[in-house]
């Protein structure tokens, strides 16, 4: 048989456990792209909104300061500004909220990744052949010379 045809039980080759783990790793890589995309998304709508909101505002804000003699343009366009911006705020919370669940979601990989070079770091150390050890009496006659000075 040949190593794909094997089943998905406890005798399945390395072949399919290292495709098992390569699939694992594309779908990771294709949810985090997923996800990427959504942010980039939600950001362009939102900035699409928030001018599209401010149009309208400063539509709204000249008419009341031509039509309305009690409320003077600046006034006007200036609490325009700040309903926008409360506006814009809060649509924002999204985009916010998706930015910081990639951050922590990144920060984990970041430390996976860490931790498997620490382990593979640890491992190769100890594959390494050790060195033969010198006695102590053997390193201090080394170091020092036979008339009793440092060398």
């Amino acid at each position: 048989k040949s190593p794909q045809s094997h089943s998905r039980g406890l005798g399945r080759s390395s072949s399919i456990i290292e495709d098992d783990e390569e699939a694992e790793r594309y779908i990771a890589q294709y949810e985090q792209k997923k996800d990427k995309a959504n942010l980039n998304m939600c950001s362009a709508y939102t900035h699409v909104f928030a001018d599209t909101i401010r149009s309208i505002a400063v539509l709204i804000a000249a008419i009341l300061g031509q039509c309305v003699h009690s409320i003077t343009p600046e006034v006007a366009d200036a609490s325009a500004s700040i309903v926008v911006s409360a506006v814009i705020l809060f649509a924002l919370l999204p985009l916010i909220v998706g930015m910081v669940r990639t951050f922590y979601e990144l920060l984990a990989i970041w430390r996976e990744e860490a931790s498997e070079r620490e382990l593979e770091r640890i491992l190769s150390i100890g594959s390494t052949s050790v060195l033969p050890s010198r006695s102590i009496s053997t390193s201090v006659s080394d170091s020092v010379s036979p008339r009793g000075h440092a060398n």
